[in-house]
């Protein structure tokens, strides 16, 4: 028996892989050559950026609901019909939907601190937060689908995890000793790590909720888009307004009126433009993949999208040394989350043993046993009665 071997490759899945990473491509592109420093945009009007163009997945939601409800019109003529979303109703009642609501605004709070840290914090960012605690956020989801959606976790899944957090933690290490030593100021740093690591958390947590709403309260990937980009542009909109035009003295509202006019090119406004769809198709993917499957299957979009970020990161300021780190710790996290999925197998000390290959051939084993001890009991009741005649 082979110790490592290629389990069930998803198509599906790596199809959408690929798409976010062209997506993720995409968006470092324009973010590191176009944008450059984001300090002159407003914060209010990045947020607007990143999510307006969810607002469109409104349209195939529409177009989803009618066509569903013309369907059902049509199997229930002539009857009095009760709608296939009666229960739909009920589980929306107004505590879940006020649950929903506290619950993007607390998305739309998390991404508020993200950009005022890296305004603040990073000068020379770009319009991507360069993402080095994303070892860590994993391990986060892990813990959260676990304890909030319920999820059984075998051997091999605590296996691939550790591999990928002593991976993380390495290069988080390697990164700070051998690349940065020279800027990385103690303790504000550490400070400013524990900070990005709690949003961490809290971002897993809203993305295990996001599942638990879509599977348990029917919200298609398509309405929770909609709904996202919907509150967070008009609540961004209303402070970009209203800070533009209101005096305000406190530290938090001079972060947010930072004394930027709105002046830019037509080309860059149609990269603003295209940066926006892109992003929102973006976070449709990472939503698709956890209606589809479960949110540990982000392992391996979350993984590309650092990946990509520090090799970007890199270009600014070459180093073959880094360059190397990041690329070997990369292909070591990919294989992690590989066996995670159960797309490469491992054969070895029981990690094989609940594998979803090893469950369905024990299940039809079960099967075939019970039909043949079956079969026996018929027969040795056909020998009982075919005696008793006789006798």
């Amino acid at each position: 028996m082979k110790l490592i071997s290629i389990g069930i490759i998803d198509y599906k899945y790596l199809l959408y892989f690929i798409f976010y990473i062209l997506i993720t491509i995409s968006l470092n592109c324009l973010a590191f050559f176009k944008f450059g420093d984001i300090s002159k945009y407003k914060i209010s009007l990045l947020v607007i950026i990143q999510y307006s163009a969810l607002i469109t997945f409104l349209i195939p939601e529409i177009i989803i609901n009618r066509k569903f409800q013309n369907i059902f019109k049509k199997q229930n003529k002539g009857n009095k019909i009760k709608y296939i979303f009666k229960d739909f109703s009920k589980k929306s009642n107004l505590k879940n939907i006020s649950l929903d609501i506290l619950s993007i605004l607390f998305f739309l709070l998390l991404a508020y601190i993200l950009l005022i840290l890296e305004i603040e914090y990073s000068p020379t960012s770009k319009l991507v937060f360069n993402e080095n605690y994303y070892f860590v956020s994993l391990f986060f989801l892990f813990i959260s689908t676990h304890i909030l959606y319920k999820k059984k976790f075998f051997s091999h899944h605590f296996l691939s995890v550790g591999m990928i957090i002593i991976i993380g933690l390495t290069r988080y290490i390697l990164k700070i000793v051998v690349f940065h030593s020279p800027n990385f100021t103690f303790p504000f740093d550490l400070i400013l790590l524990f900070f990005l690591l709690v949003i961490a958390f809290f971002e897993a947590f809203l993305q295990v909720y996001m599942k638990l709403v879509m599977e348990f309260r029917f919200y298609s990937p398509f309405f929770i888009s909609s709904m996202i980009g919907i509150i967070c542009s008009f609540i961004a909109s209303i402070l970009l307004i209203t800070l533009n035009n209101v005096e305000c003295s406190f530290w938090f509202c001079e972060i947010l009126n930072q004394d930027i006019n709105f002046e830019y090119e037509t080309s860059e406004i149609i990269c603003l433009v295209i940066y926006s769809i892109l992003n929102g198709l973006h976070f449709f993917i990472q939503l698709m993949v956890i209606n589809i499957y479960t949110p540990c299957h982000l392992f391996l979009l979350l993984q590309s999208k650092e990946f990509i970020i520090n090799i970007f990161t890199i270009i600014d300021n070459w180093d073959i040394g880094k360059f190397i780190l990041i690329l070997v710790t990369f292909i070591c996290e990919i294989f992690a989350s590989f066996v995670y999925m159960e797309m490469i197998e491992f054969n070895f000390c029981g990690f094989d043993t609940n594998l979803r290959t090893s469950i369905s051939e024990r299940a039809d084993s079960d099967v075939f046993l019970t039909n043949d001890d079956d079969k026996k009991d018929g027969e040795d009741e056909i020998i009982e009665m075919e005696t008793e005649v006789m006798t």
